[in-house]
């Protein structure tokens, strides 16, 4: 990105005159968990999307922290489960499995599970108490479409604005973190239709390219803990072009690469992690 949108050092006089705005939070959760998206790819769409969570926690504790305008006891393969659904958003299929509540959210999270036959996703926590999932048998023609990997709490994601054409109005937006870009995208409520997403590729990386509810976006995996994704770009071909044209690099590729004062100090590593640069 400096390549297009120089990084401005404190006092430089041209910070009245910004290009890109950048907006860097830090995300934390109520409760530990982990997550990972199922779905099928029919054709060139990607089709019955279901999101499985697991939550370190227990089923009450669960519920306290998420809306409900219905929810009625279900069983489905031998469990006891409630099933809930709330406005504006996708029914989810809950139910306590040990130490784990496990949390199914879908168009019709029941009817998933009957066709697999089986549970095909189970949790157990972690020797660092966090939960991991295990997927077994899928239903006929699913895949894994992203994860599973746990929530990390306290991970910073960056938020980056910049105009399509250098001094333009219309603006793409970048985002990077190290959680579940991907899963926001299906957090949304119903009227987001997942099989207007496409899979396509990203410099030898798989992504998701479309424009649910008339909005292109474009999410993909850069890293195996760090998720990207371009929205509010004019059409889909256009977020993948810039998409395509992003590069991302470690820290000691771009300190060498560019001649930008770093404000913040040494980061604390947590792990995997990558810095964006490209042209």
């Amino acid at each position: 990105m400096p390549d297009r949108y120089p990084a401005l050092a404190p006092g430089d006089p041209r910070e009245t005159d910004v290009a890109a705005r950048l907006v860097v939070s830090t995300v934390f959760s109520q409760f530990r968990n982990a997550w990972v998206i199922l779905g099928q790819v029919v054709g060139t769409e990607l089709d019955d999307v279901v999101r499985v969570h697991a939550f370190a926690a227990t089923l009450d504790e669960v519920r306290a922290f998420g809306s409900e305008e219905r929810a009625e006891p279900v069983e489905v393969l031998g469990r006891e489960g409630v099933l809930v659904t709330s406005l504006d958003l996708s029914p989810r299929l809950l139910w306590q499995d040990g130490p784990v509540t496990m949390v199914v959210t879908a168009d019709d999270p029941v009817g998933f599970l009957a066709r697999a036959g089986v549970m095909p996703v189970s949790a157990r926590i972690g020797s660092d108490g966090w939960p991991v999932l295990e997927i077994g048998d899928l239903p006929p023609g699913h895949r894994v479409v992203a994860g599973p990997q746990p929530f990390v709490n306290g991970s910073v994601g960056a938020r980056l604005a910049v105009p399509e054409v250098p001094g333009s109005d219309d603006e793409i937006v970048v985002v990077v973190s190290r959680n579940d870009s991907f899963v926001e995208e299906f957090n949304m409520p119903v009227p987001v239709d997942p099989g207007e997403l496409r899979p396509v590729d990203i410099g030898g990386l798989e992504g998701w390219a479309g424009a649910p509810n008339g909005a292109a976006i474009v999410v993909w995996k850069v890293s195996d803990a760090t998720w990207a994704s371009v929205l509010r770009a004019e059409d889909v071909d256009t977020a993948l072009a810039f998409a395509r044209s992003l590069r991302f690099v470690d820290r000691s590729t771009w300190t060498a690469r560019y001649d930008v004062p770093d404000r913040f100090g040494p980061a604390r590593p947590i792990g995997a992690e990558t810095s964006a640069g490209g042209t």
